[in-house]
Parts: C-alpha cells; sequence; structure tokens
C-alpha cells in the first residue's frame, strides 16, 4: 500500500525493517515521526520513545497515537485481554495529560493534540453515540431537525474534547532546536 501511494505522490519510499527499540538508523535522519500502534505495546515505553527522539531532528515532530484510557473499549479491551482472547496482545492505554507528561519527561514540547474514533468492528462497536442523531433524523424525518442539531453538537464536542474521551489519543510532540 505504502508503494501505492508513494508512485501516486511521485516520491521515493525505502521500506526499512529495524529493531525499533535499538534502531540502526542514525541520529537526527528524520523531521517527521508517526507512531501509531506501537508504544502501548511496550510495559516499559522509555527504548521506544528514546530511539524516537534520537532519530527525529531538532525542530522535527514526533506525533504519537495510541488508545484513550478514558472510554468504553478501554474496559472492553481489559476484559479480553484477561480471558487471554484480545489479538493483539498486551496493551495499555493513555489519557491525555499521561501522554503529554511521558512526551515532557523526553524534553519534548506537546504542540496540538486530538481524539478521534469511536470503536468499530466485529469485536466491539460504540459508534451509537456520533451516529445517533444521523439514525434519529432518517426514522423520525419529521424531527429530523433535532437530529441533525445533535449531530453538529456532537461533532463540536469531538473537536474541542475528543482527546479526553474518543478511542485514541494523539499528541503531536516538537523536538526543541
Amino acid at each position: 500500500m505504502g508503494k501505492k501511494i508513494a508512485q501516486h505522490l511521485k516520491v521515493k519510499l525505502e521500506l526499512i525493517l529495524d529493531d525499533a527499540t535499538k534502531s540502526k538508523l542514525k541520529s537526527n535522519s528524520f523531521d517527521l515521526i508517526f507512531s501509531q500502534g506501537v508504544v502501548e505495546h511496550f510495559k516499559d515505553p522509555h527504548h521506544i520513545i528514546s530511539e524516537q527522539i534520537r532519530i527525529l531532528k531538532k525542530g522535527g515532530f514526533l506525533i504519537i497515537d495510541v488508545p484513550q484510557k478514558f472510554n468504553p473499549y478501554t474496559i472492553f479491551k481489559h476484559k479480553k485481554i484477561k480471558k487471554g482472547t484480545w489479538q493483539y496482545g498486551w496493551e495499555t492505554e493513555f489519557s491525555l495529560p499521561r501522554l503529554k507528561n511521558l512526551g515532557k519527561k523526553y524534553g519534548l514540547v506537546p504542540v496540538e493534540s486530538i481524539g478521534y474514533g469511536y470503536g468499530y468492528g466485529e469485536d466491539y462497536n460504540f459508534n451509537i453515540i456520533s451516529s445517533f442523531g444521523e439514525r434519529f433524523a432518517r426514522k423520525f424525518t419529521k424531527l429530523s431537525l433535532m437530529g441533525k442539531l445533535y449531530t453538529q453538537v456532537i461533532r463540536k464536542m469531538e473537536q474541542k474534547y475528543g482527546a479526553y474521551f474518543m478511542l485514541s489519543v494523539v499528541v503531536a510532540f516538537k523536538k526543541p532546536q
């Protein structure tokens, strides 16, 4: 998939297999590192974050995307982990303040944060909050305006406070010059 995107954008893409905790990549090599679905699988994220920071250029950005702690999905996930039926192995989750503090601990400066998503998929579905307005408007056409207003309010809440309650929390950090 990455190669197709690179061809479409007419950019060069080099795929490298490496150890994220002891990378062979040169220090200060990247302007941007996007880390999704990684940090939460380390009981002690020190080695992974230290390596990401080492290979990040000064003034570069590290974007960390992890599961949100304060989301119903977390309860579902922990039940599955306890039963041994969670297909993704051990993982933890982060609140927005915890993730920001983790970056600050390594000298990074948080510059932006967002939350996104609910729980979709065969193993969990908690999109009832965000999709309620649309479903209400379709079912009760005479009251569709109320459903549309509900959706607008929910979307504004997601934009402003989503990093505190949605499925994933993302923080963009800047490495000081």
